[in-house]
């Protein structure tokens, strides 16, 4: 069995780095979720969904059966099959 380094931050929030299969999870059970950033770039996914915005104007998010795309130029899909302007 693999090792495992578990962070217990709180009753709602911990952080498992393993090296088998598991490779790393963060859990939250609180409804702000979890939120990485790197830049201006970030990634939220929350009990209301998941977020990816470049932080430069475009957005994908993910919210119940429904995906909302936004950019500053438009949407590109299929390299160039269609087109949302």
């Amino acid at each position: 069995m693999g090792k495992e380094l578990k962070l217990h931050l709180s009753d709602d929030n911990t952080i498992v780095v393993a090296d088998s299969s598991g490779g790393i999870k963060l859990t939250s059970k609180t409804s702000s979720g979890i939120t990485i950033e790197a830049g201006g770039a970030k990634i939220t996914i929350s009990d209301s969904g998941i977020v990816l915005d470049n932080g430069k104007g475009s957005k994908l998010e993910l919210s119940g059966a429904e995906i909302k795309v936004t950019g500053p130029a438009g949407v590109d899909l299929n390299n160039g099959g269609l087109k949302v302007i």
